[in-house]
């Protein structure tokens, strides 16, 4: 889902449900399995790849948004 962790958050479930026919039909066609996951799922996935690219890296252009991290090890 290209760019959805930008808008996904300001998407409301009328604004969702073309994109749910649309995965909806691609399924009936062929282009996609029968259990592909619906589209709450997808932005979801892609949301979570974004934040452990960020988590992961250092460098990447959003890490400084990130709070540190706390060292909770005990002593």
């Amino acid at each position: 889902m290209l760019a959805a962790h930008a808008w996904s958050g300001f998407a409301s479930e009328s604004d969702k449900q073309p994109l749910a026919a649309i995965m909806e039909r691609t399924k009936r066609q062929g282009f996609c399995v029968p259990d592909t996951a619906d589209v709450d799922d997808l932005i979801d996935s892609a949301d979570n790849a974004l934040f452990k690219q960020i988590i992961a890296d250092s460098n990447h252009v959003l890490a400084h948004l990130l709070r540190p991290r706390e060292n909770r090890c005990a002593l």
